[in-house]
């Protein structure tokens, strides 16, 4: 089995990603991030250097993302009727 394709890229084995180097970095080109396995493990995937750039460097902070829009009409109290599910 030469790769398997899922619906984040391709999964490849190491021996079947070196042997096809070229087409796994034209797929991360492309956008589609490749995963290399070894030993049935998932181990590396290759990606385009903006995308491995923009994980590295979010625009945003996460306090940022979840800090709500001025203005927004937005309740985030919690209710006392709910329970965690935790059962003692």
């Amino acid at each position: 089995m030469l790769a398997k394709r899922t619906v984040e890229g391709t999964t490849w084995q190491l021996q079947d990603a070196k042997a096809r180097l070229s087409e796994v970095v034209q797929n991360a080109l492309e956008g589609r991030p490749q995963v290399i396995s070894r030993r049935g493990r998932d181990e590396v995937v290759v990606l385009r250097r903006s995308d491995y750039e923009s994980a590295l460097h979010p625009k945003e902070t996460l306090v940022e993302l979840f800090r709500p829009v001025r203005g927004a009409d937005a309740d985030f109290e919690r209710r006392k009727d709910t329970s965690r599910g935790f059962e003692f």
